[in-house]
């Protein structure tokens, strides 16, 4: 299977609520990726988004970023039990 990695803007796009279009269309995109287990990204893409998340589109810092577990990950959850 090849894998696809997931620039930036795209996990910007999805948690940016400005632009309902693009949003949407990331949105999409990032659970085809965790769906089928493709999608790939690097820490310098973390970063990028961190910085753009709390210094341009107001996220607060100390939120969550969560990942919903990928098909490998069937048997177990990686979400805190209180959340």
């Amino acid at each position: 299977m090849n894998k696809i990695f997931l620039d930036t803007n795209i996990i910007i796009y999805a948690n940016d609520s400005r632009d309902k279009m693009k949003q949407k269309k990331s949105i999409a995109a990032i659970k085809l990726l965790m769906k089928n287990g493709s999608g790939i990204i690097s820490t310098q893409v973390l970063q990028e988004y961190a910085f753009v998340a709390i210094n341009k589109i107001g996220q607060p810092y100390n939120c969550l970023l969560y990942t919903s577990p990928s098909p490998r990950d069937r048997t177990r959850s990686r979400m805190p039990s209180s959340a």
